[in-house]
């Protein structure tokens, strides 16, 4: 199959075009960039390279993938997103899918409509640890579980589109799809209790920075979580149950070329678990795999069910504190 990327971002560049192409199931990378040329790419990648294009229209217009991924800044996320779903492609959109609730159930409703593959890349969950993780907890899902994430790093370079209210800047819009999915992905659930709280604001760019969140799941479970930018850098979950307590660094952005260590404390004896796996290359070979059956809409429900949490979350996190 033939993909066709709208946009040419860094982490394009460093991490979905390298997954792209040892995708066996991915035969051509269209690329349609505004900015770049073919000579950015590092040459290992042009030999599955295909049409590039400087217009995302002609792009569109050519037909020449069934599949498009969208690569841009947020603030554009949602009309490329639109234009491809109207114009029968499966779509693939880089978090967040939009910057408003309505925008994207109005998405969800086109691709509904067309029977279309619509996705968030919401990559993470797709490492190999997290499945040990889970089948660690398996046994222990009607226990109190205790969860603390934290996901912060340093500030961006100012030309950052983060830090641009314009852009679609701001921690909450660029993190708060690691904080909905965390119960998602580890309960299979969602929080039948939820609060938030703004911890940071840049005054001057208008933007927020950082914030937090807990949540309530079932027979006790809870979320706590710290995410935003310009902080020291934190990547990691803790989860304590019982006598037992599992610690996962690098979790929300793994390196495709590193080891990833699980830890397992169990009373005062400790246990290392390293696993390395591309979360890019894994993630789309799952699309891939339910690509030619009705399990492509299933990716539309888990979008909702984020897309939901993730705009209650944002009246009380964020638009509150704008008023």
């Amino acid at each position: 199959m033939d993909i066709l990327v709208l946009g040419c971002s860094e982490i394009f560049l460093r991490r979905v075009l390298p997954a792209l192409h040892f995708c066996d199931g991915i035969s051509k990378i269209h690329i349609a960039s505004k900015s770049k040329s073919k000579t950015d790419l590092d040459f290992k990648y042009h030999k599955k390279i295909g049409n590039w294009f400087d217009n995302y229209s002609i792009a569109i217009q050519s037909l020449c993938s069934q599949l498009v991924y969208i690569s841009l800044p947020n603030h554009l996320h949602f009309i490329w997103a639109k234009n491809s779903l109207k114009a029968g492609f499966h779509v693939v959109v880089e978090k967040p899918v939009t910057l408003k609730f309505s925008e994207t159930k109005l998405l969800i409703e086109i691709s509904k409509d067309k029977k279309l593959c619509f996705a968030e890349s919401v990559v993470w969950p797709f490492h190999p640890n997290i499945k040990i993780l889970k089948d660690k907890l398996t046994q222990f899902q009607n226990n109190p579980i205790k969860v603390n994430a934290s996901f912060t790093v340093p500030k961006f370079k100012v030309e950052n589109f983060r830090n641009f209210k314009e852009f679609g800047g701001g921690a909450f819009n660029d993190m708060s799809a690691y904080a909905v999915s965390i119960g998602r992905v580890l309960f299979n659930e969602k929080p039948y209790s939820f609060s938030g709280k703004l911890l940071s604001f840049d005054e001057s760019a208008h933007i927020d920075t950082g914030f937090f969140v807990n949540m309530s799941f079932s027979n006790d479970k809870t979320l706590n979580g710290v995410f935003g930018f310009g902080r020291e850098y934190t990547n990691n979950l803790e989860i304590s149950v019982e006598n037992y307590k599992f610690e996962l660094n690098r979790v929300f952005s793994p390196p495709s070329d590193l080891e990833v260590n699980l830890s397992t404390k169990i009373d005062q004896y400790l246990t290392n678990q390293h696993s390395k796996g591309d979360v890019y290359t894994n993630f789309f070979n799952s699309i891939l795999e339910t690509f030619n059956s009705s399990e492509r809409l299933l990716w539309t429900e888990i979008m909702f069910e984020d897309a939901s949490l993730k705009n209650q979350l944002k009246l009380e996190i964020i638009d509150e504190n704008a008023n």
